[in-house]
């Protein structure tokens, strides 16, 4: 049986002209011009919507682009950006491709400006895998790229942004008619910002004609080297005068809350973080060994969208922390999901096909390539994942908890939304007043947002400690087990767990590990891993409460009055909370959202509002 993909993403077939000019051979169609690419660039895009002019005013400014391609035009304004910009402006560049260029094919097409390659190098390094799907990438200058693949009217239709210029690039709408439809342009429309302008290469009339159908003042300028002319446009109005909110408050400091300090940072808002109580525990962002891996699915919708997302953002946001002495993964990075049954086998090659991954993601693993990576018998092969595995959490300290400072209560706080703003008190009195606040509480949220609790639970999770002296990989089973590391006493230990106890009685404060649930996780251990008997070891097990959700997504974005939550991240909050601090922050200060639209509507917080 041929199994169905989850979304279309073409492959770039190119042929190279003596000179180095790349040929799309699905569109017939060059990239550039052969005169001088990165000239017409600047020309035709960059100085056609006015290039410095465009950010000179701006706190954040947003570029949209149809038709990635070799990035020539990204890299254009992102050496205009660097020279120019200011201190405390940012930009943002949204660009749509559904024919990534391979690694090799943009170094070859780059190397012909020798002034952009350190530029070129940064850009190679960033991209993400050929993989459909909103991806995110933060790069130096204050600069976010984001890179939407798939299908030009898809993806546009599931953006969230206010865009002030656009670049409509792609092949000529003779040979690319897709990216020209009016279906596309619909979208550009949609989310231009009143005042918006827009250049292509382009003049024929079906774009010209349908630009100004939609609003736009369109005009014909010259045109770059043999071609003629060329249309620009511009959206009336007046540019929207932004900014961001001021002073928010986040109550939590565990990943989540620390991420959504880090996203916002980013963007140039400083939070505050206030601790629920004086010794509440951060639920599960204390895990001693966190773990990020994958959960395939075979889910076309939201969930299944949501899974494979957040865990590319993950990586790629844990990645861009190892660049100090200490590497954030734990060795050997990579995990094996393990084929329980010959029932599980076959999911998993389903699951594998759906999910279309290049083999640096994922990869069906025979019995014999299983057990030899492991170093021990699965009799019915696994999955690989070579780039998730167990993070070194001192490292993840250092580069996240050190980064903000932490009000500490004096007694469990309560929080009062009346008067027209958000008072965070606890027994000394009032700590602070905010017109934004962010609850990201963890196993407390539900605390200070009733009206969460009939779609919420807290749940108990425990892991134990297992002497583990060989080198494996991390392995997944339901439970997991991880990488190996020095323990307490110098010996070499594993992580194993989770439990997942929804009859625990809920109580404040640090969880108690209990000898039931280190019973429970060595069953599984065995039941689960083929008979594998481990030793305990030294180090004593540690617990946590989570806050999972009836439906399993998370609970993130806005509900009114200043007030935002993101809570319900379960067992898998290192690797939901990149990406999700990224979408929190952006609707928190207006800029582009990161996260398809079906994705947020899918975990926006009201959507059990019927159940209170």
């Amino acid at each position: 049986m041929t199994e169905q993909q989850r979304d279309w993403l073409g492959q770039a077939r190119l042929d190279w002209s003596p000179d180095g000019v790349p040929r799309s051979l699905d569109h017939d169609d060059i990239y550039y011009s052969p005169e001088d690419g990165l000239a017409e660039s600047r020309h035709v895009f960059l100085a056609a919507v006015g290039g410095p002019v465009l950010w000179s005013t701006r706190s954040h400014t947003v570029i949209g682009e149809t038709g990635f391609g070799t990035g020539l035009n990204f890299l254009a304004t992102w050496q205009s950006w660097r020279a120019t910009r200011k201190p405390g402006q940012h930009l943002t560049f949204i660009s749509v491709e559904g024919y990534p260029l391979s690694a090799d094919d943009l170094r070859r097409a780059h190397a012909v400006w020798p002034e952009l390659q350190d530029l070129s190098s940064e850009l190679i390094a960033a991209l993400p895998p050929a993989v459909p799907g909103f991806h995110v990438i933060d790069l130096a200058d204050n600069l976010r790229l984001l890179l939407l693949y798939g299908d030009a009217g898809d993806v546009l239709g599931q953006l969230d942004a206010q865009v002030n210029a656009w670049y409509l690039d792609g092949f000529a709408p003779a040979r690319n008619a897709d990216l020209w439809s009016e279906q596309v342009l619909t979208e550009i429309r949609r989310l231009s910002a009143p005042g918006a302008t827009l250049a292509t290469f382009t003049a024929a009339g079906a774009v010209r004609r349908s630009l100004s159908a939609l609003g736009f003042d369109v005009t014909k300028a010259p045109g770059f080297g043999r071609k003629r002319e060329r249309l620009t446009a511009i959206l009336p109005g007046s540019p929207p005068q932004t900014g961001n909110r001021t002073d928010p408050v986040i109550l939590g400091d565990g990943i989540a809350g620390r991420l959504l300090h880090r996203a916002l940072y980013r963007l140039g808002v400083e939070a505050r973080i206030i601790a629920p109580g004086p010794e509440q525990a951060a639920g599960a962002s204390e895990n001693p060994l966190p773990m990020v891996t994958p959960r395939l699915t075979l889910d076309p919708g939201a969930y299944g969208l949501l899974q494979d997302q957040t865990y590319l953002r993950a990586l790629r946001f844990y990645d861009s922390l190892a660049s100090g002495s200490s590497d954030i993964w734990i060795a050997p990075r990579g995990a094996l999901a393990v084929a329980r049954e010959a029932e599980d086998a076959i999911r998993q090659k389903r699951q594998i096909a759906f999910a279309n991954w290049p083999d640096t993601l994922a990869r069906l693993l025979s019995p014999a390539e299983a057990g030899d990576l492991a170093g021990r018998d699965l009799p019915h092969g696994a999955i690989s994942f070579p780039a998730g595995g167990g993070l070194n959490r001192q490292t993840l300290l250092e580069a996240l908890w050190s980064k903000a400072e932490v009000i500490r209560p004096a007694s469990p706080v309560t929080v009062d939304g009346s008067g027209g703003h958000w008072s965070v008190r606890d027994s000394n009195g009032l700590l602070v007043e905010t017109g934004c606040l962010i609850i990201a509480a963890g196993p407390l949220t539900a605390d200070f947002v009733p009206m969460l609790r009939p779609a919420t639970a807290r749940v108990l999770g425990q892991v134990d400690f297992i002497r583990r002296a060989d080198s494996g990989p991390a392995l997944t089973f339901s439970s997991y087990l991880s990488p190996s590391v020095a323990g307490e006493d110098g010996e070499l230990i594993a992580a194993l767990g989770a439990t997942f106890n929804r009859e625990a009685d809920f109580r404040r404060g640090k969880a108690i590990p209990q000898t039931s649930e280190t019973a429970t996780n060595f069953h599984l251990l065995s039941e689960r891993l083929f008979g594998h008997q481990a030793e305990p070891a030294a180090t004593p097990p540690w617990a946590a409460w989570r806050l999972t959700t009836r439906d399993r997504l998370p609970f993130v974005g806005g509900m009114g009055k200043g007030r935002f939550i993101m809570t319900g991240l379960g067992s898998r909050g290192f690797t939901y909370a990149p990406l999700l601090a990224d979408m929190l922050a952006a609707a928190i200060t207006g800029t582009p959202v990161p996260v398809r639209r079906d994705i947020a509507d899918a975990i926006a917080p009201n959507r059990f509002a019927h159940l209170v």
